[in-house]
């Protein structure tokens, strides 16, 4: 497997972390815009949703890594 492996594995798992990034930065724009440009209710909201999407991204980026380091762990068992 070897360093290709590795880096493979890890593009794979980097994927879904960066998906979700964006839509929680888009998120967090849309939130800064809403509270600037509307009332304060649909900005408290939008802001409401990009934390749940921040959590969101925290939990996946936890999940990605353990995957990671078991795929590690298992190509160096192997290899």
């Amino acid at each position: 497997a070897g360093i290709y492996g590795i880096l493979a594995a890890g593009a794979i798992f980097l994927e879904p972390f960066l998906k979700i990034a964006a839509h929680y930065l888009s998120l967090k724009i849309t939130g800064s815009l809403c509270a600037v440009l509307s009332d304060g209710e649909l900005g408290k909201l939008v802001d409401t949703f990009s934390g749940a999407m921040g959590l969101m991204l925290a939990m996946t980026g936890a999940a990605c890594l353990l995957l990671f380091v078991s795929t590690v762990c298992f190509l160096k068992g192997v290899g």
